[in-house]
């Protein structure tokens, strides 16, 4: 059988890992025929812009005015009205695009963040089956990307304790129970031509869970590969000191507070290398090396794994954790937290280790250890890089998504004949 033909939509063609795990994937699929982005940075000639919907041009200088009051927060006017999934006229710019009706499957990235609307789905499930990328667990919630220490959405409860949760920050109307009743609607009525792929054991865990899901949706679980020929572990550390890694940002998913708490707690000399925003260490131990708000380029940051012993990951919502795979393959120790899909990639003191999200004293404790053990945690930075070349490479995701994608086009032709 001839692979399917696939369209792919997302919010952008850079940026997180949802993002990079769905662009990664039309780039090597043989089967591409496009990927439509809200934001086009044009990363490779595939690569189209969906129209500007009237909303977002109405929208734009209140937007604008409303940034300069709040001073850059990142939750725009649309998510205080909580307009993110609506309005966007979806499906009037996707019924025009001549890939839709050439394409065998629609595959669509994250849908939240203002660019997909929720029911256009079902008018795309009429004439083509979908498949969509479960990488947070917004697919499941009332409107957040993630809800720890609320397990509401198992019972259909959508008003979660916080509602500072991204892509949600304290709307002023509050819609999350009508929409993850409206989810709930549309997955199932279309539950023979809407399909799913979660990135993680522990985020198929949650999914399978949901109240959203109870229907009994199809699914297939396929973890993302890392590229081994460009993450690479080249085996050159040689310096004495314990050199750290950390991506420090003001998100509570990234868990700053405990990053700060156990830094100024470390006992042992260790140089700190932060990407992101700079962070004040009253701790003469620690040497600080600023790398920059962020890196640009994945062979940028290949380099600066390949320059550290140790990458500190203590995140409390990940459903995979592409840096920390990243990471591992350049033979970093990385430092991530029990609960979350990272514990999945680490055999603790084998090839990572892992602490609890809340306990400062125990990662400025690993820390120390570190420090004092850096030819152990090398050789736990090599295992963690044998550990991606065997169970995490990128032929073997693709391997997967090519056999999920046939399966879909197999089974979706059936269903028609049938009809």
């Amino acid at each position: 059988m001839a692979l399917p033909k696939v369209l792919y939509i997302a919010r952008s063609d850079m940026g997180g890992g949802a993002e990079q795990r769905l662009n990664l994937t039309a780039q090597h699929y043989p089967g591409t025929l496009a990927v439509y982005v809200k934001y086009n940075h044009h990363t490779w000639n595939k690569v189209k812009t969906l129209p500007v919907a009237f909303i977002d041009r109405i929208f734009a200088p209140f937007n604008h005015i409303y940034y300069k009051i709040t001073k850059g927060t990142r939750v725009n006017l649309r998510s205080r009205l909580f307009l993110t999934e609506t309005c966007n006229q979806t499906w009037k710019h996707i019924k025009n695009l001549p890939e839709f009706w050439a394409c065998d499957i629609v595959h669509i990235s994250n849908l939240h963040t203002n660019y997909f609307d929720l029911s256009a789905l079902e008018k795309i499930a009429q004439h083509k089956p979908i498949v969509l990328n479960v990488s947070d667990l917004w697919m499941i919630t009332g409107g957040e990307a993630h809800s720890p220490g609320d397990d509401g959405f198992k019972s259909g409860i959508a008003t979660t304790n916080d509602i500072s949760l991204y892509p949600l920050s304290s709307p002023w109307i509050d819609r999350r129970q009508q929409m993850m009743e409206k989810k709930q609607k549309i997955f199932s009525r279309w539950k023979d031509r809407i399909f799913f792929m979660t990135n993680s054991d522990w985020t198929e865990q949650q999914f399978l869970s949901s109240w959203v899901m109870r229907f009994g949706p199809d699914y297939r679980t396929i973890k993302p590969g890392i590229d081994i020929n460009l993450y690479i572990n080249h085996k050159k550390r040689a310096w004495l000191k314990l050199r750290v890694l950390c991506f420090y940002s003001d998100s509570k998913f990234k868990n700053p507070a405990l990053i700060q708490t156990a830094l100024s707690q470390v006992t042992q000399p260790i140089e700190l290398y932060v990407i992101g925003n700079p962070i004040s260490l009253p701790n003469q131990n620690i040497q600080t090396h600023y790398v920059g708000k962020y890196l640009s380029s994945p062979e940028l940051l290949s380099q600066q794994f390949n320059n550290v012993d140790v990458l500190l990951y203590p995140s409390i919502a990940e459903t995979f954790g592409m840096m920390v795979a990243e990471a591992k393959s350049c033979g970093v120790c990385v430092i991530g937290t029990n609960g979350t899909a990272v514990e999945e990639q680490i055999q603790h003191r084998q090839t990572g280790l892992l602490i609890n999200q809340n306990d400062a004293q125990q990662l400025a404790s690993e820390i120390d250890w570190c420090a004092k053990n850096i030819e152990s945690v090398r050789e736990i930075g090599n295992n963690a890089a044998e550990d991606i070349r065997l169970n995490y490479t990128f032929e073997r995701y693709m391997k997967e998504t090519e056999s999920y994608y046939q399966y879909i086009k197999q089974k979706t032709v059936i269903q028609t004949i049938s009809k």
